[in-house]
């Protein structure tokens, strides 16, 4: 099953006193490179987060925004006591370093980062269990748009994949149509070539088929068309297989280029620039594909 590396979920929920909302939010990425952006009081469970996150997306860039609202009124200001102390402490020794010139005042006190606390009545277990809930809910949400958006890739590679396989087919066609006439197109330009010279029936033979030889593009086709039966697989395989199908349409440019410098058929060199739209295209859609 296609599955696209670009997709958005969100989740949120209120219980009680607190709301939290979560986005999830994916783009194209070659590996998994996971970004998370949320208050202090979630940011502890960053590992979690990546373990749930690993399990559900596999590739692409996350990124996940997390926010927290307590509306408990009813929460206590206090102090930091173990903070307090070490503050104590440091203060002490400039004190006795400053032959105790050193002027504090309550002011100073309260500007000090993180002393005063407060006590929320809702329960850090409380929290998290909110808060992997509304992630799990906004994770179910981005792998549900990335499969949609995998249907759509799906249909239009589909389509451009019936598209090349028809265009080889057209070449194959020219390449039979012209097998006899191009045999003698070549015997006629050797001759005009050695007109002046004295050369054999079998010369002349023997050097139309390596010149037909070098020009001939069956075997390009033949690996063309094996390449699109090996694509259609991982196309339609259940597990996503977007970097083998990149690959893949690597290897099928490779021959249509091949055929592109080989032939000096002007209705094939045609069908050449068609075959590299609809790979072109593919290509395109691919680099989204998970």
């Amino acid at each position: 099953m296609i599955t696209s590396m670009t997709g958005f979920g969100r989740s949120e929920n209120t219980q009680g006193s607190v709301s939290i909302t979560v986005e999830a939010r994916s783009v194209n990425s070659r590996f998994l490179d996971i970004s998370i952006r949320s208050p202090k009081v979630l940011y502890v469970y960053e590992d979690e987060i990546n373990s749930l996150v690993k399990e559900k997306c596999i590739r692409g860039r996350i990124n996940i925004s997390a926010n927290l609202e307590n509306f408990n009124t009813s929460n206590k200001l206090d102090i930091n006591n173990d903070l307090f102390d070490q503050y104590l402490l440091i203060v002490d020794k400039l004190n006795k370093k400053l032959e105790n010139k050193l002027d504090v005042t309550i002011s100073d006190i309260f500007k000090l980062p993180d002393l005063i606390i407060t006590n929320d009545l809702n329960s850090e277990e409380e929290i998290k269990k909110i808060f992997m809930k509304v992630l799990n809910q906004a994770l179910d949400e981005l792998v549900k748009i990335r499969n949609l958006e995998g249907k759509n890739i799906y249909k239009g590679i589909s389509k451009n994949l019936q598209n090349t396989k028809k265009i080889s087919q057209s070449i194959e066609k020219i390449i039979i149509k012209n097998k006899s006439s191009d045999y003698a197109k070549f015997k006629k330009k050797i001759l005009e070539i050695s007109s002046n010279l004295e050369l054999d029936e079998n010369r002349i033979c023997q050097e139309v088929a390596i010149i037909v030889d070098k020009k001939d593009i069956n075997e390009e086709i033949v690996r063309l068309y094996s390449h699109i039966k090996l694509f259609k697989k991982y196309l339609d395989s259940k597990a996503s297989q977007g970097k083998k199908m990149n690959f893949v349409l690597q290897e099928m440019l490779r021959e249509i280029n091949t055929i592109g410098s080989k032939t000096d058929n002007i209705k094939i060199s045609h069908k050449v620039v068609d075959l590299k739209d609809e790979i072109e295209q593919m290509r395109e859609q691919v680099q989204n594909i998970l």
